[in-house]
């Protein structure tokens, strides 16, 4: 017999055969599994040990460094220069530089000088500006180019008036409007009489008196002012007072709504109506 006889009845030996066990797809199935697994948890640790060094990185790079603290300064060694008290004030020396004024300071520490801040005692400024009622004076002689006493020629020759519808009333009187302003018949703007001249003269809602009593202002301002007001003639709520600085005027308010709506001057001597 032979080399590769031998061989041959050797490897058809029953004995050497291999058979595979009944569950043998089972088990490489299992171990392909278990494998597979084992490889998806490893590269799981891995990115999760990937991003924690990378913050742990970024905190090491952003976090300064314990060398850069600032420290707190020690407030014991700290010292401050002395405000300037009542006594310490600026000194100011004006004569011995021919009107130029040199200041030193004393408060402070060391020897430089400068400008003290300085304090006045003026009272706070008040912003409010007071009201003005009117802007055309009136009276105490008359209102405008109108005078008191101003004959009818004259006062016709000023161009501010012209005759009412009703140009001469019942007492005998001549009655005339504001040019461009026309009232009805008998309600005049302008009165004079045919003896003593222009007599009672009416503003035209600008008009305020040297007192400082204009249209708008409040009867409270007019009692203030005009304390001894009588009501010899005019309707309720109308007041007649003497005109200051001219003893033969009055001045005839017409109040509506507790303020002044219009300011009349006339002669307390005239012959047109009561």
């Amino acid at each position: 017999m032979n080399v590769d006889d031998e061989l041959r009845r050797l490897f058809s030996d029953d004995r050497l055969e291999l058979r595979p066990l009944p569950d043998a797809e089972h088990a490489v199935l299992t171990g392909v599994k278990r494998r597979q697994r084992r490889r998806r948890v490893a590269i799981a640790a891995t990115g999760a040990l990937s991003a924690l060094a990378i913050v742990a990185g970024t905190v090491a790079v952003l976090q300064p460094e314990a060398n850069n603290t600032v420290q707190p300064a020690d407030t014991s060694t700290l010292t401050f220069p002395s405000t300037p008290g009542p006594t310490e004030q600026t000194s100011t020396s004006a004569e011995s530089q021919g009107g130029t004024a040199s200041t030193s300071n004393r408060g402070g520490v060391g020897s430089g000088s400068g400008t003290p801040p300085t304090s006045s005692n003026k009272p706070p400024t008040s912003t409010t500006t007071p009201k003005i009622f009117g802007t055309a004076q009136i009276g105490p002689t008359g209102y405008g180019a109108l005078k008191l006493g101003m004959t009818k020629e004259a006062a016709e020759a000023t161009g501010l008036i012209k005759p009412n519808a009703k140009a001469e009333s019942d007492s005998g009187c001549l009655g005339y409007d504001y040019a461009g302003k026309i009232k009805p018949a008998g309600f005049y703007t302008v009165v004079i009489s045919k003896t003593k001249g222009v007599v009672r003269i009416h503003g035209r809602g600008d008009e305020r008196t040297p007192e400082g009593i204009g249209v708008g202002a409040p009867v409270a301002d007019f009692d203030k002012v005009y304390t001894d007001s009588g009501t010899s003639h005019g309707a309720v709520g109308e007041r007649v007072v003497a005109a200051p600085g001219n003893a033969a005027a009055n001045y005839w308010f017409i109040m509506r709504n507790n303020a002044v709506s219009e300011i009349r001057l006339e002669l307390k001597e005239q012959d047109c109506y009561k």
